[in-house]
């Protein structure tokens, strides 16, 4: 689990900010304040020591790696006097985070209730206005896209920039689209993926997937923050690898669309070929369904929230029991395919959005993830891809995955 260290000029603005964490994660992650000075005339200020105590209170709590998250001014000269007095063991779980301070402690919160990685939280923070900056999509009279123009891009942060040809066969699919996640997400930057007039977050592997890019498709990648040239470079250096995939394994035929598959036609089924070759045995037909779900009034939407991020905690352990059974067994294939159900899981973009529909409209997680799971494969199902429609039945199994563990059936 990895704990926050909320620091600020304000006793009660960080009393505030803390109060609104603990209320997202129902008191799971262990926060803390270093807030004012012991000044009753003049209370407002930092003291490097209260972060310094702050800091090791949440060590021992249990946690794992320490995110720190400042308002201004001294509150930064104050976080780093503090880690110049820490242990060298200790000081190397814990990382200074530029986030804004209300935004960014509620987005790490949340994200650090799920086991993430400092790495993740620290992600996620830091991306925590592009919700409002989306919502509000013009800041003071400029009307260019945010995502065209970050205000880290605007303060001269970090940027590293590079365009790439697609070469995979069938693009960025499932496989290639879990290796680019899988990459990006080692970074601390932001990172962008641009497709013409669409773009999407390259730690998201559902956006990635759905910014549908094709063989011979242009992207452009940009990194913000302070591994940006690296991120580029190994971005780029995967996709001179083809994404680990080679040609020759691909398929020669085109995939029949999805309704192919599903037409009955005088009494027969129509499958999508999967692999050549001829196979003999009983057949199965395979339709996956959403569930059923019935949507409930809550009077308390954080209980739903800590439900759901239960339910995702344990599914994800089932996807990586499943994926080491198939490494054991030596099934390279299928490893691959729980990789990327992994990572739809771990879609911040998903959780964000289930927890906020919860928020929004005080339901239960059940209902709230199955909006979410049919807003996805809805986009899956619409790309102009046959092979990438058909990725819905793998959102439809993730999903599933998560309904059992909120249903119990």
């Amino acid at each position: 689990m990895i704990g926050i260290v909320i620091v600020s000029h304000s006793k009660r603005l960080a009393e505030g900010v803390k109060e609104l964490a603990v209320q997202m994660t129902q008191n799971k992650v262990p926060i803390e304040i270093a807030a004012g000075i012991d000044d009753l005339a003049n209370p407002i200020g930092t003291d490097p020591m209260k972060v310094l105590t702050a800091i090791e209170t949440v060590h021992a709590a249990g946690a794992e790696g320490i995110l720190v998250l400042m308002d201004l001014g001294s509150a930064l000269m104050s976080a780093e006097t503090a880690l110049d007095f820490l242990p060298e063991g200790l000081k190397e779980k814990v990382r200074l985070c530029a986030a804004p301070l209300v935004e960014g402690a509620i987005s790490a919160a949340v994200q650090a209730s799920m086991d993430a990685s400092l790495d993740n939280v620290a992600a996620e923070a830091l991306a925590a206005l592009a919700a409002k900056q989306k919502q509000s999509f013009t800041i003071s009279g400029d009307s260019s896209p945010v995502a065209d123009a970050s205000p880290a891009e605007k303060t001269g942060a970090n940027i590293a920039e590079t365009r790439l040809i697609i070469k995979n066969r069938i693009g960025l699919h499932a496989r290639p689209a879990a290796k680019f996640v899988t990459t990006a997400g080692k970074f601390k930057s932001i990172i962008t993926v641009f497709k013409g007039e669409r773009s999407a977050s390259a730690k998201s592997i559902n956006q990635i997937a759905t910014l549908a890019a094709l063989k011979n498709d242009e992207i452009r990648v940009r990194a913000v923050g302070p591994d940006a040239k690296d991120a580029i470079a190994a971005i780029a250096a995967l996709n001179a690898e083809n994404f680990g995939e080679k040609d020759e394994g691909a398929p020669e035929v085109p995939f029949p669309a999805v309704s192919e598959a599903r037409a009955l036609i005088k009494g027969r089924i129509h499958g999508v070929p999967a692999s050549p070759g001829v196979a003999v045995g009983r057949a199965y037909f395979y339709r996956p369904v959403l569930p059923e779900i019935e949507t409930r009034n809550v009077d308390d939407p954080e209980t739903e929230i800590a439900r759901l991020a239960e339910a995702l905690t344990k599914a994800r352990k089932a996807i990586e029991m499943l994926g080491a059974k198939s490494k054991r067994a030596g099934v390279e294939s299928k490893i691959t395919i729980f990789d990327f159900h992994r990572l739809i899981l771990d879609d911040p973009d998903l959780v964000e959005k289930a927890e906020k529909t919860i928020q929004k409209d005080r339901i239960n997680a059940e209902a709230a993830w199955l909006r979410v799971m049919q807003t996805t494969m809805d986009a899956y199902r619409s790309m102009n891809n046959a092979y990438m429609q058909a990725r819905a039945a793998d959102v439809i199994d993730v999903g599933n995955r998560v309904f059992s563990e909120l249903t119990g059936q």
